[in-house]
């Protein structure tokens, strides 16, 4: 065995064993995660076919906090011919979706 494979192989189980003996979360957090919010809504507002796949764009109310209602532009990119699975890749520039946002992301998809 390699010493990369070797040392990728011991990350893996420290970062599992990590998770595993990971503390519950504070009561006040798990309640207000649990907390109805009538502001959540999302939208569907566009559809759009790419040659390298399908990027959905999504309006977003995620929540109302001290007052506050968070709208958010929510980008979903599915490269062409994947197939459903367990996994996903969440990436946060910020800002207003773009074309070129769109392609990276597109691209950081595949």
């Amino acid at each position: 065995m390699s010493r990369r494979l070797f040392a990728l192989l011991v990350v893996a189980v420290l970062a599992g064993s990590a998770v595993a003996q990971a503390p519950a979360p504070p009561p006040a957090l798990t309640n207000y995660v649990a907390k109805a919010d009538p502001s959540f809504a999302w939208k569907l507002v566009a559809n759009d076919d790419t040659l390298a796949g399908k990027v959905y764009t999504i309006d977003l109310t995620s929540q109302t906090w001290h007052g506050v209602t968070w709208e958010h532009k929510l980008q979903v990119y599915v490269p062409k011919g994947s197939k459903p699975t367990a996994t996903m890749v969440l990436w946060n520039q910020g800002g207003t979706p773009s074309r070129s946002s769109s392609a990276l992301g597109l691209a950081i998809a595949e």
